[in-house]
């Protein structure tokens, strides 16, 4: 059966036409038959009205669903500087993630957590987790979520046991490298060309502190201080002298198929390295707030022709898994942001980010029928966007096609 959704506007976030006045969304057998003005919408079987504005899917660019358990970390008190730096965080997560959790906990958490990431309109997500138990739980969420499995190995005893893990898994496993700073050259780059020979995509943590900087220029400073007290220096890496950017540039990893995660501390000549490659590019509003490493240069990715995705990282650095949340902050961050591209990167970046952008990210015929009705009063045409990424975090979002459960 044909159904045409109705409603007074239509963010179809489609290149052409991305607000339609009047506009309807006909769906069939969980695809999207045609999507415009109704007036021109002519073949249908029944008509659904909806009152408030029909989105397509957000997509979560960014998160680690198997940290859930840990969401008291991501609730300290929002009215002090949180921690030292991003290394003090790290060693608290450490620690907090060491204690006896049964594998029970760990999977309640994470299916509650992917369960409310769908239930706030999230259609697809990236999960980031170092646990394989977890490309289960992700198999199992309604949010088509594509787990990556993280690897990390500094030193040479790390690395072979990163890589004897890497040549154990099966096919359909997805797998990465942490960061720069917490895998070595060589790991990042099988771990790459692992990647492109499974033709998925390539999600690393990249330039998200001055710390992260400050270690891969001279091999100084708390993450170095960290390594050691962990047991993970073993002196075999040889800091490259220079941002973490250029680094990736020099391992030659940076394509489209790379997603570099947080970007915060860059310059222009890195973002202009980005935007060269085509690499694309996710932040974490929120998770940078929350732990003080500075705000991403939005505006500045958008000038050099980069649309960025938005990620919420995990509950252990945020209060929430919300898009809509992070839609809200990054306005904050960047007041002159036009609000049309901050929802652009909450669905369209996002499926480009993840290489899903033939199925969502806009409403367009042939694409799934990821749709939103997010309520809302009456807007005026210049409203609607406003709306949708500044109030839209606490109207009522409902799923009028969605995805069933696998």
């Amino acid at each position: 059966m044909k159904v045409l959704y109705r409603a007074q506007w239509l963010a179809t976030m489609a290149d052409h036409k991305p607000l339609i006045e009047n506009g309807g969304v006909v769906c069939e057998n969980g695809l999207i038959i045609a999507a415009g003005e109704v007036a021109d919408l002519a073949v249908y079987d029944k008509v659904i009205e909806c009152d408030g504005i029909l989105t397509p899917g957000l997509i979560n660019a960014h998160v680690h669903l198997e940290l859930s358990h840990l969401a008291e970390l991501g609730w300290e008190d929002d009215t002090r500087k949180r921690f030292a730096d991003i290394v003090e965080w790290i060693r608290k997560l450490i620690s907090i993630r060491n204690l006896e959790w049964s594998e029970d906990v760990i999977k309640t958490a994470s299916c509650q957590a992917a369960a409310a990431l769908y239930d706030s309109g999230c259609i697809a997500a990236a999960d980031i987790g170092n646990l394989l138990e977890s490309y289960l739980y992700a198999c199992n969420a309604r949010t088509d979520t594509r787990f990556f499995l993280e690897l990390i190995g500094l030193s040479r005893e790390a690395q072979e046991k990163a890589f004897q893990q890497m040549y154990a898994l099966t096919d359909e496993i997805n797998c990465t490298a942490h960061a720069p700073y917490s895998a070595s050259p060589e790991l990042i780059i099988g771990l790459k060309k692992r990647a492109i020979a499974r033709r998925h995509i390539y999600p690393i943590h990249v330039a998200e502190s001055l710390e992260e900087t400050e270690f891969l220029n001279d091999g100084s400073g708390s993450i170095r201080r960290f390594l050691e007290d962990v047991g993970a220096w073993d002196g075999t890496f040889v800091p490259p002298g220079c941002s973490p950017v250029r680094y990736l540039e020099k391992l030659g990893i940076l394509d489209k198929g790379t997603l570099c995660v947080h970007g915060v501390q860059v310059g222009q000549q890195e973002i202009e390295i980005l935007a060269k490659y085509q690499t694309r590019v996710c932040l974490c509003p929120a998770s940078n707030r929350y732990l003080g490493v500075g705000k991403a240069p939005a505006t500045k990715y958008i000038d050099a022709g980069i649309l960025p995705a938005l990620g919420t990282d995990s509950l252990a650095s945020n209060q929430e898994l919300s898009i809509w949340r992070e839609m809200r902050m990054l306005k904050e961050d960047h007041s002159g942001l036009d609000p049309q591209i901050i929802f652009a990167m909450a669905t369209q970046g996002g499926a480009y980010s993840m290489g899903l952008d033939r199925i969502y990210g806009s409403l367009e015929a042939g694409k799934n029928a990821a749709l939103l009705c997010v309520q809302s009063p009456g807007l005026r045409r210049h409203d609607v966007f406003e709306f949708l990424v500044s109030a839209a975090e606490t109207a009522q979002v409902k799923w009028l096609e969605g995805r069933t459960a696998p």
